[in-house]
């Protein structure tokens, strides 16, 4: 049997700065993290998926901003693979909290220093370099894990 394939994902992701670190989400247990947000649905706009995502998933009232880039992303092992496009926007609010509590059973939200997101094994790959890059110049980027 060879390796199942779905089609490819689109995702709305935030980029939430403040204070020098950014918000970043995992799924408990897991030794890897992403940029918040979700899939974009069949005819819906990436910045209302975007905004749905959000309020799902964190309850919170934001301000989508500026598009930052898009970022195509591949994993997965031999039996499964998963090809994906993120969209990537920069995210404000009123009143962001410092813990930022998840209404999602499985995720965890936390605050990580922009200047450290190595460590944490922020995913795809290449948001780890090019997060500060967006936050300090707030212009689109593309990057991707596959070439």
């Amino acid at each position: 049997m060879g390796v199942k394939r779905r089609g490819i994902e689109v995702i709305a992701r935030a980029v939430i700065a403040k204070g020098g670190r950014v918000l970043l989400a995992r799924k408990k247990g897991a030794d890897n993290a992403f940029l918040p947000g979700g899939h974009i649905e069949w005819g819906e706009p990436a910045r209302l998926a975007l905004r749905r995502e959000l309020r799902e998933e964190l309850g919170l009232k934001i301000r989508i901003g500026v598009f930052l880039g898009a970022v195509e992303h591949a994993f997965g092992g031999e039996k499964r693979r998963t090809h994906e496009l993120n969209f990537l926007f920069l995210v404000s609010g009123s009143a962001l909290p410092g813990k930022v509590n998840s209404r999602e059973p499985i995720l965890e939200f936390f605050w990580h220093p922009i200047r450290d997101l190595g460590s944490v094994n922020l995913q795809p790959h290449p948001l780890q370099r090019l997060i500060p890059e967006m936050v300090r110049q707030k212009r689109p980027v593309w990057a991707g894990t596959m070439e």
